[in-house]
């Protein structure tokens, strides 16, 4: 970049730089500038004159380049809200994909999880209403445990040859198929 061009860019922005110092500084009373808000009218009309004479020199000069003045607007600094948004679309894409499944149907009761929550695997994600399924596995004890004492009560008949070896198969499978069933209810 040449030197004249370094010149024409900087002195504008370097003639802005001490306007608005000025400014400033007598806009909050450190000097008196004639044309801060509340100068005095003589101070103006000195300051056109001294501008007039300043302009008749810079005429007399013909080696110097003419500066072009930029227009600056000023303006008192004054509190406003910002409001940024920033909005965009995307697909969010898992880490791992888990299937959960339940071994029963039925109504959720309690939930021990939210959306978003770190579970392990074992955690207990949700409890279901399951009085029903307890009262069944209440029932397959009961059948259970009335099977086991027919069973123990046909040993000794067989023992003593009061019974057939038929009817001593017949409850040994009927107490086998209720330990299947409680079993079954337990799970």
């Amino acid at each position: 970049m040449t030197a004249r061009k370094k010149s024409f860019v900087l002195l504008p922005l370097g003639a802005f730089v001490v306007a608005a110092g000025l400014f400033l500084l007598g806009y909050f009373g450190v000097v008196s500038v004639p044309w801060t808000p509340g100068a005095p009218a003589e101070a103006l009309a000195s300051e056109s004159d001294s501008s007039s004479a300043a302009g008749d020199k810079k005429k007399s000069d013909e080696d110097e380049e003419e500066i072009i003045p930029v227009p600056v607007e000023l303006a008192r600094v004054e509190p406003k809200q910002i409001s940024a948004y920033y909005r965009a679309s995307s697909f969010i894409q898992a880490d791992r994909h888990v299937e959960l499944v339940s071994k029963t149907a039925g109504r959720v009761r309690k939930l021990n999880v939210e959306e978003g929550d770190w579970v392990a695997e074992g955690d207990i994600l949700a409890e279901l209403e399951n009085d029903r399924e307890r009262i069944q596995l209440r029932q397959a004890e009961l059948r259970a445990s009335d099977q086991q004492r027919d069973l123990t009560r046909r040993v000794s008949l067989l023992e003593q040859k009061l019974i057939t070896q038929d009817e001593f198969d017949d409850s040994r499978s009927a107490f086998d198929l209720a330990e299947a069933d409680r079993d079954l209810a337990h799970i």
